[in-house]
């Protein structure tokens, strides 16, 4: 639906300008809908170097596309319900430190 080929990108990144889906991620949530971000999955196969880069990158996360901020979110001001995380490929090098930095953002979250 949206991608860095086909829309706008930030300027210094590849993050496609998808904020025409807010409206659209805000309704279906308002019907009762979970929307979350998947990552991973059959072709994924990225690793983390360290625990303190699976942080910044659950930081990173949260910032664009939870409750965090940055000038940079896809979505604009709609905020996801969850994350899906699909690990096929690589190592779960890390991972353990990205869920629980997540984990740590989410409860400290005022949504739903």
């Amino acid at each position: 639906i949206c991608n860095g080929n086909d829309f706008p990108v930030f300027p210094g990144s590849s993050l496609a300008q998808c904020q025409f889906l807010a409206s659209s991620i805000k309704a279906c949530q308002a019907r009762g809908k979970i929307v979350t971000l998947s990552l991973g999955g059959a072709t994924g196969g990225s690793t983390f170097a360290s625990n303190a880069q699976a942080e910044t990158f659950a930081q990173q996360v949260w910032n664009l596309f939870f409750g965090g901020s940055s000038n940079t979110r896809p979505f604009g001001d709609a905020v996801l319900d969850g994350i899906d995380l699909d690990i096929e490929g690589g190592s779960s090098n890390g991972y353990a430190a990205f869920v629980n930095r997540f984990r740590a953002l989410s409860n400290g979250a005022s949504k739903k």
